[in-house]
């Protein structure tokens, strides 16, 4: 397994190297105000990349938290429902022979 985690770095290092080989082009960005001037098209390409990978990340982990608090709502939950089912488990059954006694004699 680690050897197929080495090539796959290794083939994803060569493509990233001659995806900066090819787009060495100068650019000007325009971004909301900001003028970056004679810019690499690679770094343009990989910050756009890594930023759309950051951005992602912080849904990721704002929905995981939402996950694990609705996960730990449940668990109390449960604790709670498992406590009132001890509870009525331990619960005297007053009146209960009662009323079987009282049944049978009618028939």
């Amino acid at each position: 397994m680690w050897l197929l985690r080495i090539v796959f770095f290794i083939l994803l290092t060569v493509l990233l190297v001659i995806v900066a080989l090819d787009n060495d082009a100068p650019v000007d960005v325009h971004l909301l105000g900001w003028e970056l001037l004679e810019v690499r098209l690679f770094l343009v390409i990989f910050g756009a990349a890594g930023a759309g990978f950051v951005l992602g990340l912080i849904l990721m982990g704002v929905r995981e938290l939402q996950w694990r608090l609705n996960v730990s709502k449940t668990k109390k939950e449960n604790a709670l429902l498992e406590r009132e089912v001890q509870n009525l488990r331990a619960a005297p059954l007053d009146g209960l022979d009662d009323e079987s006694d009282d049944a049978s004699a009618r028939t």
